[in-house]
């Protein structure tokens, strides 16, 4: 099965997904919903989040917790932006914008797991 991020689309809400490489801020691969009417400039919010994230972990190293956060969720304005490292990819994790009106979290961070695996038996098959 070929690497993909469609199965983002079943998250309640969903607005677009990045599959981003936190340490250099890149945009592996992208799914955007047809309705997604944010004039958003992709690479510059991919750079913003793999930021934030290496910020986040930095401070958790300095604070002295012995794991990494393994998923992240940012409330802002009308929309959630979660986070979730891809298992076993150093690096890696999967960005997905959802809006706030329509989300079910609990739904989505379980689907993001899911999704999340998915993606590292892909990467590392």
């Amino acid at each position: 099965m070929p690497l993909s991020l469609a199965a983002t689309r079943t998250i309640n809400g969903f607005v677009r997904a990045s599959l981003i490489n936190s340490r250099y801020g890149l945009d592996l691969m992208t799914e955007i919903s047809a309705d997604d009417d944010d004039l958003v400039n992709l690479d510059l919010e991919t750079a913003e989040m793999a930021q934030f994230y290496c910020n986040r972990q930095r401070a958790r190293e300095e604070l002295g917790y012995q794991t990494g956060a393994l998923e992240m969720i940012i409330r802002e304005g009308d929309k959630y932006h979660l986070m979730r490292m891809v298992d076993g990819v150093p690096d890696v994790l999967v960005h997905v914008v959802i809006e706030r009106q329509s989300a079910n979290l609990l739904n989505a961070r379980s689907l993001l797991a899911t999704i999340s695996s998915d993606v590292s038996r892909e990467l590392l098959h």
